[in-house]
């Protein structure tokens, strides 16, 4: 793989041709077979492919051109350094912003010097946000035991700072008021040492509000604190509300407040004081997140509020001393003595306790994302229970709105009386994942999308949330139509998440590590795989059936064509009736084996069709339209795909026959209502068809 390195760039000025414009905004820039050093401030002149941020469009998927509206990120591009004609020049004047720069960048090296392995990627990303180094295991043990916010800066990590420099302050006899003073600059300064990520901006500002009033000297309020923090982050970026680490910080916060300041525990002792209030600080942030949680990661963690009793204080110990070694190392690669290895001991603990916690029975469960009604229900009853002013009508209200929430969970998980079909085209990139809905609550997954690499799991990021989405977590059926990464990849996620019944495939071979993974679990669940062919049926309800038209008996042999070819001729072709309607699924098949298909037939004039191999000249050919001419065409395809997908000469022949064409590229996931007489089509993005 080429080295690659992202740059994060303010436009100056934009040329598409030989002039060029002033322009403002951020650029994401990837970097390929990089080998140049760039630095904060340095000004950065080249040719680049550019375009606005576009991932992949579903119902309730994951926004990311909103994402990266919320970082300031207007345009996202690549280019080959040696191509790039890359010109690179310090910028004059800023001066203080390299200084941090640099500064930031011999901490880390020395860190990682002193503090090697596992321990020092940990102790790295909470002393200054950097997780590169992090491994997958460690991130899912962080993540699985309810503790993940430890590896991203947080309000815990600057009061923390703050705290013990106030402390140090007034412990040399420095006035309140400049303690305080001090206190800001340092949290301004350490959020720049920092990276200045969002989380770490919403954590300095949260921070400042609270020291700003004692420099005001005034009673520090908690919840107008919070209110200050949230205008200001909001005056400056208004789709910070939309961004997941927003809304848990402020969800995780508030619940806290609210605990601290209803508890009364001064008559306790000391030992017991403190249990009691980590217990309920832990459970309060915990209970005040799930939704949230819920509805961005289809997960929550029960073992956290336990985890965080253990991890959170080791993580101020790695904060505070971290600190400490970095600043020292800075100035002496020696650092100060012995602390390296109590760094390296304390952060050890910390990912065995969080490896611990993870492992617990039903340590996180994964859960269906919430609507907004019930999210609005459940903190409602929140806070009937935690508001004081209802003391007469707290209890009523709290039931009634107990069995709203009840009454909304129990609507979604009964079985649907739907009586269309329903057919989803997940926009899964440059592959195919088809979610069909018969009715009866009968759920079939057609293929499951994928990349070549594991830059992206479409599986467990598209796939298995949108199924989720629907409040459903077993697939009746599961058919690869054919063994290719862009088909077969993300079924590994839908494996490991999800029940599935049964498992339909062409029964042709393959040696692909998914393919493997795919057998080897089907075998260990007892899962039935079978090799489908043409003449297979399955009933899915009174007027519904789905019928295999594709490969024959003992496969498919073109004349001619690649491994590849032979692969995609012998996909699974499905067609699922449906009333009086027909839709067919064609997987990669190309121009023989449509032949075949029309030589074989009879071939009978379909509703919709799944446009065969994303729209690529090899097939849709005219005499195989022309037998089925479908009202409604859907590609699946990649935006900007390098392949040329969906090729004009195939758009052509679709409108030839009188189809409506949409893409996924354009429409993001299409939705298809069939009722057995008519078709609905619901596109995600509302674009007329092609």
């Amino acid at each position: 793989m080429p080295d690659r390195l992202v740059l994060r760039l303010e436009a100056e000025r934009l040329a598409c041709g030989p002039e060029a414009v002033p322009a403002t905004g951020g650029v994401r820039l990837a970097l390929y077979e990089a080998r140049g050093e760039y630095r904060t401030g340095d000004r950065v002149e080249g040719t680049f492919l550019l375009r606005r941020p576009r991932g992949t469009i579903n119902p309730g998927g994951f926004d990311y051109h909103r994402f990266r509206q919320v970082q300031g990120v207007a345009l996202e591009g690549w280019a080959r350094e040696a191509q790039g004609e890359l010109a690179v020049e310090p910028v004059e004047g800023d001066w203080l912003g390299r200084a941090i720069a640099a500064l930031r960048r011999r901490m880390l090296l020395r860190l990682q010097e002193a503090v090697g392995g596992e321990e020092g990627a940990l102790l790295r990303a909470i002393v200054l946000g950097d997780r590169s180094g992090l491994s997958e295991t460690t991130v899912t043990a962080f993540r699985d035991s309810g503790t993940y916010h430890i590896l991203a800066i947080s309000g815990l990590n600057v009061s923390l700072l703050a705290g013990a420099f106030l402390l140090l302050l007034r412990g040399v006899r420095v006035p309140r008021r400049a303690s305080a003073a001090a206190a800001v600059l340092l949290v301004v300064f350490y959020a720049a040492l920092a990276g200045g990520s969002p989380s770490v901006i919403r954590a300095a500002v949260m921070t400042a509000a609270v020291l700003i009033a004692l420099m005001l000297e005034r009673q520090a309020d908690l919840f107008n604190s919070l209110g200050l923090a949230a205008l200001l982050l909001l005056a400056v970026n208004p789709l910070s509300l939309f961004d997941a680490g927003f809304q848990l910080t402020f969800a995780a916060t508030t619940a806290i407040a609210f605990v601290a300041d209803r508890l009364t525990l001064s008559h306790l002792p000391r030992p017991a004081r403190w249990l009691l209030l980590s217990l309920a600080v832990s459970a309060a942030a915990t209970l005040g997140t799930l939704p949230i949680l819920a509805v961005h990661f289809q997960r929550v963690s029960l073992s956290g509020v336990l985890a965080n009793l253990a991890i959170v204080p080791l993580s101020g110990v790695l904060t505070a001393l971290g600190m400490l070694e970095a600043l020292v190392l800075a100035l002496h690669p020696a650092g100060l003595p012995g602390l390296a290895d109590l760094l390296r001991l304390v952060a050890a603990s910390q990912v065995g306790a969080a490896l611990l916690f993870a492992a617990l029975p039903l340590a996180t469960l994964q859960v269906y994302p919430p609507t907004l009604l019930m999210i609005g229900t459940y903190y409602g009853l929140a806070l009937s229970l935690a508001v004081r002013s209802l003391t007469r009508w707290r209890l009523p209200l709290a039931g009634l709105l107990a069995v709203a929430l009840l009454g909304q969970v129990a609507w979604k998980v009964w079985p649907s009386r739907a009586s269309a079909l329903t057919v989803t085209f997940l926009d899964v990139g440059e592959g195919d994942s088809i979610l069909v809905e018969a009715p009866g609550g009968v759920f079939i997954l057609v293929d499951g999308g994928g990349v070549y690499d594991d830059r992206f799991d479409v599986g467990d990021r598209i796939v298995v949330p949108y199924i989720l989405s629907r409040w459903r977590s077993r697939l009746d059926l599961v058919v690869l139509t054919h063994p290719q990464p862009d088909h077969l990849n993300g079924l590994q996620a839908v494996l490991r998440r999800l029940t599935v019944a049964e498992v339909w495939e062409s029964g042709i071979p393959s040696l692909a590590p998914a393919y493997r993974f795919l057998v080897e679990t089907l075998r260990a669940r007892g899962v039935p795989l079978r090799a489908v062919a043409a003449g297979a049926t399955r009933r899915l309800g009174a007027e519904t059936d789905l019928t295999v038209l594709h490969p024959p008996a003992g496969l498919f042999a073109p004349r001619r064509g690649s491994r590849a070819s032979r692969v995609n001729n012998n996909s699974v072709v499905l067609l699922l009736r449906h009333g009086d309607q027909r839709l067919l699924l064609t997987g990669d098949i190309e121009a023989e084996a449509e032949t075949h298909l029309v030589a074989n037939g009879p071939l009978h004039p379909v509703t919709a069709l799944k446009v065969p191999h994303h729209g690529s000249r090899t097939s849709s050919t005219a005499v195989f339209l022309d037998a089925i001419r479908p009202s409604v065409a859907v590609i699946q395809v990649g935006f900007a795909n390098r392949f040329g997908h969906p090729h004009p000469d195939v758009l052509a022949r679709l409108q030839g026959v009188g189809a409506r064409v949409f893409r996924t590229d354009r429409h993001g996931a299409v939705r298809l209502l069939l009722d057995g007489n008519s078709i609905t089509v619901l596109p995600t993005v509302d674009l007329s068809p092609e």
